[in-house]
């Protein structure tokens, strides 16, 4: 046995046989190669993002330590689900439109022209803004039309904007009219006709934007990307001009 670990032994016997004194379990009365401290002789000022971090400040200060980041104007704010890059719908050959949409050119015509007010350039870049423009739309209109079943079939499409009661063709129109009056151009909203899984045909608004296509309906509250509903679709409207319609490719499996 050293004499330097002796010592150590002898000091911590006399500690604990003081009297008056309680015994103290402490590093002080241990060898110097036993008192030393696993960061005894670290560096404390290095950054905690480098590859050698060892900063207790910073390990309990991580905000204070972390280097400011610019703030980008994108979609950080957006569900996880829309800062995906998405397809947009795949169109074919042109369609006839629906009859109903005819007789509603003739009742709402500016609603069927080429507008081009706001967002100039080929693609519309999806802010939170604008998300937040297309959640409010969607959730207002659904709540401002009661729903009301047409019994009579294509005879009773009337395809109205902002009745007090309508079927899924007043919701969509009504949803594409508000986003015109906000200045989205007309490229960017299309009508889109899908059938459900209980074989009804549907009508939907789709949002063109430059993340992908997005889809407002009036059986849901969220926005959701083109590809996700449970649809068949059918054909969409064009973005070149909303008079004319356009056939959905077949994708092999409905969407």
């Amino acid at each position: 046995m050293s004499r330097k670990f002796a010592g150590a032994l002898l000091l911590t016997a006399l500690a604990m046989s003081a009297p008056g004194q309680p015994a103290d379990a402490t590093l002080l009365s241990l060898p110097k190669s036993l008192n030393t401290s696993p960061l005894d002789g670290v560096e404390m000022n290095l950054s905690i993002w480098g590859p050698s971090a060892q900063s207790v400040f910073c390990i309990e200060h991580l905000s204070a330590c972390q280097p400011q980041q610019p703030k980008k104007v994108a979609l950080f704010s957006l569900p996880k689900s829309l800062k995906q890059q998405f397809d947009r719908v795949p169109h074919d050959r042109p369609a006839l439109g629906p009859m109903a949409h005819t007789m509603f050119c003739l009742k709402y015509p500016k609603d069927c022209e080429v507008r081009r007010i706001a967002f100039r350039g080929s693609k519309l870049e999806l802010t939170a803004e604008r998300l937040a423009d297309l959640m409010e739309v969607n959730n207002k209109v659904n709540r401002g039309i009661k729903p009301e079943r047409n019994r009579l079939g294509l005879a009773g499409e009337k395809w109205l904007i902002s009745p007090a009661y309508g079927d899924c063709n007043d919701y969509a129109v009504t949803k594409r009219h508000e986003l015109l009056e906000r200045g989205w151009p007309s490229r960017t909203l299309l009508l889109a006709e899908v059938v459900v899984p209980s074989g009804e045909h549907h009508l939907v608004v789709v949002a063109r934007t430059k993340q992908g296509d997005f889809v407002l309906d009036n059986l849901s509250s969220k926005i959701r990307p083109w590809n996700q509903p449970l649809y068949r679709w059918v054909r969409i409207q064009s973005a070149a001009n909303p008079k004319y319609w356009l056939l959905v490719k077949s994708t092999g499996q409905s969407v």
